[in-house]
C-alpha cells in the first residue's frame, strides 16, 4: 500500500505500522496510506502541495550530528530515507543550518525525522522529546545534580528532555546553548540539558516520548 506525505491543517492523531500514537502539529508532514488519505482530505484535516512538500521534506541545510554509537552504522541508516543527509561525528557542534543531535543507540524513526527538522522552520530554535511523562528532574541524579539544578529551575517538580535526540537551529540563541549545555556538563544528562535551556531560554517543542525508542528499552 503506497505512503503519502502530507501537511496537516489540523492536529492529527495517527498510528505508525508498529502501533505508535503520534499527534501531529498544524504545518507538520506526516506519512499516510491510501485509505487514511481519503478520509483526511475528505475532513479537510490535509492538504497536497507537491512544492510545499519539496520545500518541508528535502531536508536542504539539515545534517545529523552523531553523539554516540557507530558512525558508518548510522550513515546507512539514515540513507534509508535520505541519501543526500550529511551524517558526521566528531565534536558536538552545530554543523548545519538545522542539526539533528543523535545518540546512535536509540532508535530514531526515520518516518518523524523531516518533522522534526521542519519543525525548525515554524519558530522553534529547539525540538526535543519529553524522557517520559511521569520522570520528573525530582527523580533524576544525585543530591549535588539535584540541588544545583533547582538552583537554577527553581521546582524540581517539572519534566525532563531526552538530550538523546534533540534538533537545534542554528543562530545566536542556539550557540549559547551549546556552550552552557557543555559548561554545565556532569551527573545526569537529562538535568544537565534541562538546566542549559533554563539558562538560555531558547524556544522549544515538546515533542511526545514516542518520537524516541530505545534499543535497550529506556525509551
Amino acid at each position: 500500500m503506497a505512503t503519502h506525505w502530507v501537511k496537516a491543517l489540523t492536529i492529527i492523531h495517527s498510528h505508525d505500522e508498529a502501533g505508535t500514537l503520534t499527534a501531529y502539529q498544524k504545518g507538520d508532514w506526516l506519512p499516510v496510506k491510501n485509505q487514511q488519505l481519503r478520509i483526511l482530505l475528505a475532513k479537510g484535516q490535509i492538504e497536497i502541495q507537491s512544492q510545499a512538500y519539496k520545500t518541508a521534506l528535502d531536508l536542504v541545510a539539515c545534517g545529523i550530528v552523531i553523539t554516540d554509537g557507530d558512525l558508518s552504522n548510522a550513515q546507512t541508516y539514515i540513507a534509508r530515507a535520505s541519501r543526500y543527509l550529511e551524517v558526521v561525528g566528531g565534536e558536538m557542534r552545530l554543523a548545519f543550518s538545522r542539526t539533528l543531535f543523535w545518540d546512535g543507540k536509540c532508535h530514531l524513526r526515520l518516518d518523524l525525522m523531516p518533522v522534526g527538522f521542519h519543525r525548525l522552520t515554524t519558530g522553534w530554535q529547539v525540538a526535543a522529546p519529553i524522557y517520559s511523562y511521569t520522570t520528573l528532574a525530582k527523580d533524576l541524579g544525585d543530591e549535588e545534580d539535584r540541588a544545583r539544578t533547582l538552583e537554577i529551575v527553581r521546582d524540581l517538580r517539572v519534566p525532563v528532555y531526552d538530550p538523546r535526540l534533540v534538533y537545534m537551529r542554528r543562530c545566536s540563541d542556539t550557540e549559547r546553548l551549546m556552550q552552557v549545555w557543555e559548561a554545565e556538563g556532569g551527573g545526569d544528562e537529562r538535568l544537565t540539558f534541562l538546566r542549559a535551556l533554563y539558562i538560555v531560554k531558547p524556544t522549544i517543542c515538546a515533542l511526545p516520548p514516542s518520537w524516541i525508542k530505545s534499543t535497550d528499552g529506556r525509551g
